[in-house]
């Protein structure tokens, strides 16, 4: 099951539970795959959790591009045998206020230190969406005000710290990286590309592009 069924991006977390299994081939592994493109093709699903013993998994779920979120929890037996459970559709809505964008950058890195990171770069491109969005509605809002600032301060503040905090976060992934090449350095490049999309061109100052400008170099070194 899923608790809740519904909930908000970047504000939910979303607890999945697949109990009740038996199998005298132990132990049983469990895992959780997701779909938020709406595609319903198996090889275009998120990881949300990779095999464990554990029948439960935490995650924080990106807001689908159409209809709502399918996940299939999946379960693995000692002899490599699969089988999927019943498929669960919830509904996650994009966050349009309220989201505490660095507890959400933390939430992020802690993903990142346990090595939870199969949906990683989609969480980080929602949250810099939202703050994107609040970006340009703090740019509506000023501009009928004579001599206002194109963005007020504070959200470029906001938005560059994020950008950073994302940054050390795909570094620690690539430093991370065990050499299984391009597949394994997807998530950080994915990161890094989230942290370098702006509305307003303040929201990147140098020391963000020379970290990313680093990441991609060191990336790249990974793969020659």
């Amino acid at each position: 099951g899923v608790s809740p069924l519904t909930g908000v991006s970047l504000v939910d977390s979303f607890t999945l539970s697949c109990e009740d299994w038996e199998d005298t081939d132990t132990p049983i592994e469990y895992r959780f795959l997701a779909d938020t493109t709406g595609n319903k093709r198996r090889s275009g699903l998120d990881r949300l959790c990779s095999w464990s013993e554990s029948p439960t998994c935490t995650r924080d779920l990106q807001a689908p591009q159409r209809g709502n979120v399918t996940i299939l929890p999946e379960i693995r037996d000692s002899l490599g045998s699969v089988a999927s459970s019943s498929i669960i559709s919830l509904r996650v809505s994009l966050a349009s206020s309220g989201v505490d964008v660095t507890k959400a950058a933390s939430q992020i890195a802690q993903q990142v230190e346990a090595g939870q990171t199969s949906n990683i770069g989609a969480l980080a491109g929602a949250l810099v969406s939202y703050v994107r969005s609040n970006l340009t509605k703090s740019n509506t809002t000023s501009s009928g005000n004579s001599g206002a600032p194109a963005a007020d301060e504070s959200f470029i503040r906001t938005s560059r710290s994020l950008r950073s905090n994302l940054l050390l976060s795909a570094k620690t992934l690539t430093e991370k990286n065990d050499g299984s090449g391009e597949s394994s350095l997807a998530a950080p490049l994915a990161i890094a590309k989230a942290a370098t999309e702006f509305t307003d061109p303040r929201e990147l100052d140098t020391s963000i592009l020379e970290s990313a400008l680093s990441l991609v170099e060191r990336a790249s070194s990974k793969l020659s």
